[in-house]
């Protein structure tokens, strides 16, 4: 009779295993690619919301700044001025390409949907698919907000304050303007929310437990590579 028991009984259904990626830790490789897959379709849901804030609100800021630079330039006779204020549209603009073109807001996988089910192979390429996603994510939030963007964002305001000094012989009128572009720039740089990159971070050394939920806290946080750290909101 045991035995007959143990014939009927199904056997347990076995765990999915995929393939570690690049930067995976083998903690990682050891978790079951249902799991893997849960965990990062809930972080890329979850990490929309203040990418997608941050994002349109430093675009149309930056876009504004641009469109008012420019739109002051048919009312203004002088020459210089002229070029300090085509200039100044520049950066704006530069400013919303970097936006655009190194987006920090994570693609949007189907979110009510349970994991694929199905054979393995279908299973790991959906898994490696959102994996790229949670990966480009947190490295533009890196680049957006590491060091290059923190030395940019010095570099370019300090020598258009020097350009507006000149222009007008006032030291003083050169330190306002590198202080209202540099102050700016900061701000943004400051308030890209990192919860993408400390989620990367979470899963690349294998760590799939809940993320505690917080409010917005300054704090520094390793983004994708490993080899930086960057200072943000992390939310």
């Amino acid at each position: 009779m045991v035995g007959l028991v143990l014939l009927l009984t199904p056997a347990p259904a076995q765990a999915t295993t995929c393939p570690t990626p690049p930067w995976g830790s083998p903690t990682l490789g050891a978790e079951s690619a249902e799991r893997r897959v849960a965990f990062v379709r809930e972080r890329l849901v979850s990490g929309r919301s203040a990418a997608s804030t941050w994002s349109w609100t430093w675009g149309i800021t930056n876009g504004a700044l641009a469109a008012g630079q420019l739109a002051a330039l048919p009312f203004t006779s002088d020459r210089g001025e002229r070029v300090l204020l085509a200039a100044g549209a520049a950066i704006s603009t530069a400013a919303v390409a970097q936006i655009t073109l190194l987006p920090i807001v994570p693609g949007r996988p189907e979110p009510a949907s349970p994991p694929p089910h199905g054979d393995a192979t279908s299973l790991c390429a959906a898994l490696a698919s959102d994996e790229r996603t949670l990966e480009r994510a947190a490295r533009n939030t890196g680049l957006v907000s590491g060091a290059m963007a923190q030395i940019a964002n010095l570099a370019v305001n300090a020598g258009f304050g020097v350009a507006v000094g000149l222009h007008h012989h006032s030291a003083w009128a050169g330190a306002l303007t590198f202080g209202i572009g540099w102050g700016i720039g900061e701000a943004q740089i400051l308030t890209v929310p990192s919860g993408i990159a400390r989620d990367f971070a979470r899963y690349r050394e294998g760590h799939l437990e809940p993320a505690t939920t917080r409010g917005p806290v300054l704090r520094l946080v390793r983004v994708a590579g490993g080899g930086a750290l960057v200072l943000a909101l992390a939310y």
